[in-house]
């Protein structure tokens, strides 16, 4: 029975710790990295490496899982088997799917998700000795990805930025004038002249001569900050 035990935690309780930090690690945006390296650079160092290195911080997370679900469930199976008999394999084996699935999937990655900013930097320490652990088949698995990468790294777009704006402002984490100005600021780059000029019919200018009084008699002088001057005549 010491046995199954010793198994069975293996199996969970490693996969569970995997399965926290896989969730952290995917859940850690770009932006965070840079505002923690701003604020804490020493502190931050580990986890700028493990985001820029995530081909191997992923492998060495899912070859210590992969190394805990194999020979856990195979210890279980063959302890389940000697203890209560070769009849309850098939129970056994459903229980055992049930308890893995719950206990080193789904709970430990929804705490990761929801709780990612709290354990991004003790997840980031941990992965990257992880790397250094199991460096000699991350190294395998490389030569076996390489082919499959590709050159550079995924640009943010504009896009990405203006909904990512949107969101922070549905958030409370900008307000309505701060949400509008980054949003004009973005699409000002696809925006023509023409389509911000004020028409000749409703411009609102003033004679070069005019003094302060009889400008502020004007209603449209009330509604902007920059008025025309003209000498003579308006189109001069």
């Amino acid at each position: 029975m010491t046995l199954l035990l010793i198994y069975l935690t293996l199996a969970v309780g490693v996969s569970f710790v995997c399965s926290i930090l896989e969730a952290v690690l995917l859940s850690i945006t770009p932006s965070y990295v840079e505002s923690v390296a701003a604020q804490h650079p020493k502190r931050s160092k580990v986890l700028v490496i493990v985001k820029e290195r995530l081909d191997q911080s992923l492998s060495s997370i899912l070859i210590l899982n992969t190394f805990a679900h194999t020979m856990g469930a195979a210890g279980v199976g063959s302890q389940a088997a000697y203890i209560f008999g070769a009849r309850w394999e098939t129970l056994i084996a459903v229980l055992l799917t049930l308890v893995i699935l719950y206990f080193s999937e789904i709970i430990p990655k929804t705490i990761g998700a929801l709780f990612w900013r709290q354990l991004a930097l003790p997840s980031a320490h941990t992965i990257y000795w992880l790397i250094k652990l199991v460096y000699p088949l991350i190294w395998v698995a490389t030569l076996i990805t390489k082919p499959f990468k590709k050159e550079g790294q995924d640009e943010v777009t504009r896009e990405e930025i203006i909904a990512l704006a949107s969101l922070s402002h549905r958030v409370g984490s900008l307000v309505t004038q701060e949400n509008d100005y980054l949003v004009n600021v973005l699409k000002l780059h696809d925006i023509k002249t023409e389509e911000i000029l004020t028409p000749r019919s409703v411009l609102h200018s003033l004679e070069e001569d005019i003094t302060v009084t009889e400008a502020l008699a004007f209603e449209k002088t009330k509604e902007y900050t920059r008025i025309p001057v003209f000498k003579e005549e308006q189109d001069n």
